[in-house]
């Protein structure tokens, strides 16, 4: 029955550990093509990153001055019907 124990306690060890064991650095030295992927597959991770970050920050900015854009066109609509409006009732009490 010690046995069988220390058995299964051994074997759970080693699956724990055989988890665990691609966290240790020893592991890729052992492996250098898998440290050359783990390394190129981080380097492409980073580049992934870093043009999906420009992307939003260009997006950001663009949608920040077409919202001025917008800004400026309403104010142009704003002043339009102001000036409309005027010369409409000033036509109207020439007339009359």
């Amino acid at each position: 029955m010690g046995r069988s124990r220390s058995a299964s306690s051994s074997s759970s060890l080693s699956s724990s550990s055989s988890k665990w064991r691609f966290f240790n650095p020893a592991y890729y030295l052992k492996r250098p093509k898998r440290l050359v992927f783990l390394f190129i597959g981080f380097v492409i991770a980073s580049l992934l990153f870093w043009d999906r970050q420009t992307l939003v920050r260009e997006h950001e900015d663009e949608v920040s001055k077409l919202n001025e854009e917008v800004n400026q066109l309403k104010s142009m609509v704003r002043s339009l019907f102001i000036t409309l409006t005027f010369d409409l009732i000033f036509t109207i009490i020439l007339i009359s």
